[in-house]
């Protein structure tokens, strides 16, 4: 249930439904928040490996690499 159902239905529950309501949006903005700290963290480590693969390449190596991306980028 979402903060504007509650707030419509609010006026005509007892303490004890008011209660279990406001556990459940808790308990959903846990989890929502969890989740995007998680594919957040999980992209970051992507991009921190990428980077450093990058840096262990030679010169040559970098600049084909440089190549190929700024091909693709033209024909997208």
């Amino acid at each position: 249930m979402r903060l504007n159902d509650l707030k419509e239905s609010l006026k005509d529950m007892s303490m004890e439904q008011r209660m279990e309501l406001v556990r459940g949006i808790r308990e959903d903005r846990k989890i929502s928040k969890h989740s995007t700290t998680v594919r957040t963290k999980r992209k970051e480590d992507k991009q921190d490996k990428m980077t450093k693969v990058f840096k262990d390449l030679s010169p040559e190596e970098r600049q084909a690499v440089l190549e190929v991306l700024r091909n693709e980028g033209e024909t997208s």
